[in-house]
């Protein structure tokens, strides 16, 4: 009996190391939190480390010290209202510096492919590589193809891009952020947000304005 009892407690002592150990790759770069869960205005923002197009490491905490950040997910370069959406941003960037705003734009692509993005529509702000959706997953921000079109969808990309999504992500999954832009104030804290699993809504800039603006009158 004591023999099955110390070899439980040893079972039990693994299976709890590898638990960590799994947790711990599963979020690389990252402060890691529990499961997550919803968040929305007037909650802090989950703070991170992401690469961005040059592989260089961009901490959320530490844009906050300059003013408020603009925090936008989206699915990919592959994705034509992303690049739409990117397009405006840059558009109306001098908007943005003018509320001491810092515009960061976030997907699961490689830093390689968002470079590629951040090149081929002229960006002049940040574009970070978030592996595995690990970030996107704090945010609350998972959407999955469903199973039955993963096919089709390869297809497609393969047609357009000569690229499936793996090859843009690295990672052999069909999991994407759900599109979303939060404004967070110097304090971490979330000012605005907007999200909405219809990729094709994306949050209006005269709302981002807005909020940045009541930032401002704090």
């Amino acid at each position: 009996m004591r023999y099955y009892s110390h070899l439980l407690l040893h079972l039990f002592v693994v299976m709890f190391v590898f638990g960590l150990n799994a947790k711990a790759v599963a979020c690389p770069a990252v402060e890691c939190e529990e499961d997550a869960a919803t968040i929305g205005v007037g909650d802090y923002a989950p703070d991170f480390v992401l690469p961005n197009a040059y592989n260089e490491p961009r901490k959320l905490s530490k844009l906050l010290e300059r003013g408020p950040v603009v925090l936008s997910f989206y699915r990919g370069g592959w994705c034509p209202i992303c690049n739409e959406q990117l397009q405006a941003y840059q558009e109306h960037l001098e908007t943005f510096k003018k509320h001491s705003a810092a515009l960061v734009a976030v997907s699961p692509e490689k830093p390689e492919n968002a470079n590629d993005t951040s090149v081929r529509n002229s960006l002049k702000f940040e574009v970070l590589s978030d592996y595995g959706n690990n970030i996107a997953r704090m945010y609350d921000l998972i959407w999955r193809i469903p199973e039955d079109q993963h096919a089709g969808f390869n297809e497609w990309m393969k047609n357009k891009y000569n690229k499936t999504l793996a090859e843009f992500n690295g990672l052999e999954s069909y999991e994407l952020p759900i599109p979303a832009t939060f404004v967070i104030g110097r304090d971490g804290k979330i000012a605005y947000m907007f999200r909405d699993e219809n990729y094709k809504n994306r949050a209006p800039l005269e709302e981002i304005f807005k909020a940045l603006e009541g930032l401002e009158e704090q």
